[in-house]
């Protein structure tokens, strides 16, 4: 896994994936820029929610949007949203490889059979909004490179002048 500076939304990588919480709420962070820069990404979110039966029956899963060049992971790994520790590590893992999964036949080219799927994050995804510990989480985004063909790249916007 690497880090480098930059906004997450000018990616090069064709997979943006990030948390979210199962409440049907985009109301802050990245999560806010997905529903502001994808209306229908956000509506696919609220409905993915409904069609699972719930906060619950979302936990551990992904809704995947397709924009004209890229998939957005819209991952559960929190049930709810606001102070303290709101992500669950085995849900975002969780979450994580079923969206991969999902994907992996769409994006699954000559090239990506031979090289990496890269997938572009935000910087300490699920700590900041989530209150989880970005040390667990480069933990399993680490194990899940190592299991699977994947790159992750984690876009940190504060030292970024775009």
């Amino acid at each position: 896994m690497r880090i480098v500076n930059g906004n997450l939304f000018n990616a090069a990588e064709p997979v943006i994936m990030h948390q979210v919480n199962c409440q049907g709420v985009m109301g802050s962070g990245v999560a806010k820029t997905v529903r502001e820069l994808y209306p229908d990404c956000y509506s696919g979110y609220v409905q993915f929610i409904k069609d699972h039966g719930g906060d619950l029956g979302s936990l551990g899963q992904c809704y995947v949007y397709e924009t004209k060049d890229k998939y957005i992971l819209n991952v559960f790994g929190q049930l709810g949203f606001g102070a303290g520790l709101q992500t669950n590590y085995l849900a975002l893992t969780y979450g994580i490889l079923n969206g991969l999964i999902e994907i992996a036949p769409k994006v699954q080219t000559q090239y990506t059979k031979l090289h990496p799927l890269q997938v572009a994050l935000p910087y300490r995804m699920s700590c900041d909004r989530g209150g989880g510990d970005w040390d667990l989480v480069v933990g399993i985004l680490q194990m899940i490179e190592q299991i699977g063909n994947i790159k992750f790249t984690a876009y940190d916007i504060s030292n970024s002048q775009q």
